[in-house]
């Protein structure tokens, strides 16, 4: 089982790769489970992020933006009913190929709210490759959350991005030899 966390700062596409990924790891036939958190755009603004569910491709609304009064972290108040079920999705995986979340933030790891269920399921569900997406600032605090699995932090960059899918895809691959 191999942990990657995949860093980077806000927009630069760590979502973007994580569904790359997913999406080349769904068509060799192996198994996709866990959790992306797409933004959506509107007249060249993120006005809402989605949590959309790998295995069964449900997507429910997440976060919107708020006044700082009214926001849970940063400028964003996110959607209760979603994050619990985005814990429920998360907590019933327990044995797939490909495991991601996208993403483990300040909410999760300063606040312990949103995807808590993300710590147990990469301790203890069984998996090939677990993908974690984590900001640049956060990073070294989630590897030191999961030290027992050993993370791999991977920076994405824009030298990088088009083709770290790939890479990754091809580290699952090699798991399926290693049998």
């Amino acid at each position: 089982m191999s942990l990657v966390l995949l860093t980077a700062p806000s927009g630069l596409g760590k979502t973007t790769v994580c569904q790359a990924l997913a999406s080349t790891a769904q068509q060799q036939g192996w198994r996709v489970q866990g959790v992306l958190s797409p933004p959506q755009w509107q007249a060249g603004r993120k006005h809402s992020i989605h949590l959309h569910d790998l295995a069964t491709g449900e997507t429910r609304p997440l976060a919107f933006p708020a006044l700082p009064e009214h926001a849970d972290i940063g400028l964003w108040r996110f959607v209760p009913e979603t994050v619990t079920w985005g814990n429920r999705v998360l907590a019933a995986i327990r044995d797939t190929d490909l495991l991601v979340i996208d993403e483990i933030g300040p909410l999760e790891l300063l606040r312990g709210q949103g995807l808590q269920a993300a710590f147990p399921t990469v301790q203890q569900a069984h998996y090939r490759l677990a993908v974690v997406t984590v900001r640049p600032e956060l990073a070294a605090l989630l590897a030191q959350i999961w030290r027992v699995r050993d993370p791999d932090i991977i920076t994405l960059t824009t030298e990088n991005r088009d083709h770290l899918h790939r890479e990754l895809a091809n580290r699952l691959a090699s798991t399926f030899s290693d049998v």
